[in-house]
């Protein structure tokens, strides 16, 4: 099945039957294993990886949070994190002296201090420190985000 979930990385867009075709496996195969997947939770989604400045974003921003208490799930912090459709993730962590993590995308600069305006205003009992790495989405990567490169990656 690992070999069918590198392909779906690759590009999720395949049909069954060209899915098939590489593989060497007839396409109801496919079609079986794509739904086990899917079942187990392994699959969660199909999505595209859009070219961003296509779409008017500028900023990429990794925020790390040095968190001095945590709150609760019902807290309001938590909700405007869930509603707020610029962040893409949120999830705590450890390292680089922080232990939450966010990464947010935005149309320019301005849009990103008003994001870090509301983030300070609705966390400003949690955090202790706050710090953001900006990545200009106009810049050539060294390395393009993608999950295709995961085919090459070891796994036991």
């Amino acid at each position: 099945m690992s070999a069918l979930l590198f392909e779906l990385m690759k590009d999720s867009k395949r049909s069954d039957r060209n899915l098939a075709k590489i593989l060497r496996v007839s396409q109801p195969t496919v079609t079986r294993r794509r739904k086990k997947l899917e079942e187990m939770g392994v699959i969660k989604e199909y999505t595209l990886m859009p070219d961003w400045t296509q779409l008017g974003i500028e900023i990429m921003a990794i925020t790390l949070l040095n968190m001095s208490r945590e709150p609760s799930e019902e807290d309001e912090a938590y909700e405007w994190i869930r509603r707020n459709p610029n962040i893409v993730f949120a999830s705590r962590g450890q390292g680089a002296g922080a232990n939450t993590t966010l990464i947010s995308l935005h149309e320019n600069y301005t849009s990103f201090s008003e994001f870090i305006s509301q983030l300070r205003r609705i966390w400003h009992k949690y955090v202790q420190n706050m710090r953001s790495f900006l990545v200009s989405t106009k810049a050539k990567p060294i390395k393009e985000f993608s999950f295709r490169h995961l085919e090459k990656m070891k796994t036991t």
